[in-house]
């Protein structure tokens, strides 16, 4: 994945965070079932600021980065147009290119399905 584009959430008083994931998430998702419709196009996603605190649980943060192979595919997936209803609530960066240089290791999870 080379390109990307991150999403910021804008903390609101009156409207709880996770309110506004609720939100993005709903519209994240039919933006890429849109551009994935019998295509099969490789995105991938990162929550940079998530952390677990075994007291409180865990916290995704207020970014979001969606990942692509190439600059076409995220204008493809135009997340500034499907994104719109929620300009009040999230900023969302141009697409960048992935700073490989500074890429130390990378992590892999997995879920494992138990029958």
């Amino acid at each position: 994945m080379n390109h990307y584009q991150e999403i910021t959430l804008i903390a609101q008083t009156e409207i709880p965070i996770y309110f506004i994931w609720q939100k993005l998430y709903s519209k994240l998702h039919l933006a890429l079932v849109d551009l994935n419709n019998n295509t099969g196009v490789a995105l991938g996603i990162s929550l940079p600021e998530y952390r677990y605190e075994p007291e409180k649980g865990g916290f995704l943060g207020n970014k979001l980065r969606v990942f692509a192979n190439s600059e076409a595919i995220l204008q493809q997936l135009d997340l500034a147009q499907n994104l719109k209803q929620l300009t009040d609530y999230l900023h969302l960066t141009g697409i960048r290119e992935v700073p490989t240089a500074k890429i130390t290791g990378y992590a892999q999870y997995r879920r494992k399905h138990v029958k």
